[in-house]
């Protein structure tokens, strides 16, 4: 910034071609600016900007220097001196470290190229004075590259560590999620099935009734929709769920047959609950409108770029035409939408005769 301050203020000493320091200095000053909005915007430095940066700051260094007095391009009138240091700099931090001095060698070539008419004239005055400048611009990309290097292996390094912190507290996390669930199951498990065979043991209920024999049959169900994935899944949410969902059916008449297979144990709970609503809607329309008694719900994994699930609701009902009856509230706002608001999907396949489907998929 000193540069143009001066030369705005009339003092041109030192500057033998205004017109070219002035055009030097502008188109520099242009660059940068280009270059900094290119790497902002890209949140990086570009190998490609990086190469025409290098270009620009050795044509600046030559031209520049052409335009000083010969015995004043190694002064403050050079106005490519420091600009070509920062493009040093830059260039060791962006490209491989190998490529850091031949880029400060470069750069020192192009100025020494610039002040040749000093050299000539008055060597003894423009050669320290020269050297200094040279070596700073292989200096400050030696040290650029090696500290670029160390702080790169830093982030690395944290990065690493960061991540795995990350994956420590995602096992946690899903460990804790499933000792809840498998709590949640024990209660479960305490007030329907150990209820039911406390009271036969005890001469509580009579066996040969017809509602203690549904009852039997739906905590039946209820365990093996636990049990369906084995012991690898006994604390999945959405398995623990269908299955409860499946029980609460059988006190409307409708036996649900629950079968989970390879289900992710780490969905999100508001995936779960969507889900086993959307179960449970089907179910109630099932009941309303099939006639029939009962009705098999199957969860398996859906493969793609995350792990997703994909849960069938299926009857062997009346079925209708699904092309010619539109769907009503509960197939619209208590399936279709419900998994529309988690980023999932819902289907209705149907015939009459045939009986229906209901797909549910979240993709992960």
């Amino acid at each position: 910034m000193p540069w143009p301050l001066a030369v705005a203020l009339g003092s041109l000493t030192g500057v033998q071609s205004t017109g070219l320091a002035i055009s030097t200095y502008v188109v520099q000053s242009g660059w940068s600016l280009a270059w900094v909005a290119v790497v902002l915007w890209r949140r990086q430095i570009p190998a490609w900007a990086m190469g025409v940066d290098l270009a620009v700051a050795g044509a600046a260094l030559v031209a520049a220097g052409m335009a000083c007095n010969p015995i004043d391009a190694t002064s403050w009138a050079n106005s490519a001196v420091a600009p070509a240091v920062s493009t040093a700099a830059a260039a060791a931090t962006t490209w491989r470290r190998g490529y850091g001095i031949p880029t400060g060698l470069a750069l020192a070539a192009a100025y020494v190229v610039g002040i040749s008419r000093g050299i000539a004239v008055d060597a003894a005055r423009v050669v320290p004075s020269a050297a200094g400048d040279a070596a700073s611009m292989v200096i400050f990309s030696l040290v650029a590259g090696i500290a670029a290097g160390y702080l790169i292996r830093q982030a690395r390094v944290t990065a690493l560590a960061a991540t795995e912190l990350a994956e420590a507290r995602a096992r946690i996390a899903a460990e804790e999620s499933r000792d809840r669930e498998r709590a949640r199951q024990y209660r479960m498990l305490h007030d329907t099935v150990l209820s039911t065979l406390s009271a036969l043991a005890r001469g509580g209920l009579d066996p040969s009734d017809p509602l203690v024999r549904q009852r039997c049959a739906a905590d039946a169900d209820y365990l093996r929709g636990l049990i369906s994935s084995g012991g690898a899944a006994a604390g999945n949410q959405l398995q623990g769920e269908l299955a409860a969902v499946g029980r609460s059916q059988a006190a409307l008449g409708l036996r649900v047959h629950v079968h989970c297979a390879d289900v992710p144990v780490d969905l999100p709970d508001q995936v779960v609950r969507a889900i086993a609503d959307a179960t449970r809607e089907a179910l109630n329309n099932v009941i309303k409108h099939a006639g029939v008694d009962q009705a098999w719900v199957t969860a398996t994994s859906q493969d793609g770029p995350a792990r997703g699930v994909l849960v069938t609701i299926t009857d062997r009902g009346h079925g209708f035409d699904s092309a010619d009856r539109p769907h009503g509230l509960g197939l619209r706002d208590s399936i279709t939408a419900r998994l529309a608001e988690v980023g999932g999907s819902a289907t209705i396949d149907s015939r009459p005769g045939q009986g229906t489907s209901v797909e549910l998929r979240w993709p992960g």
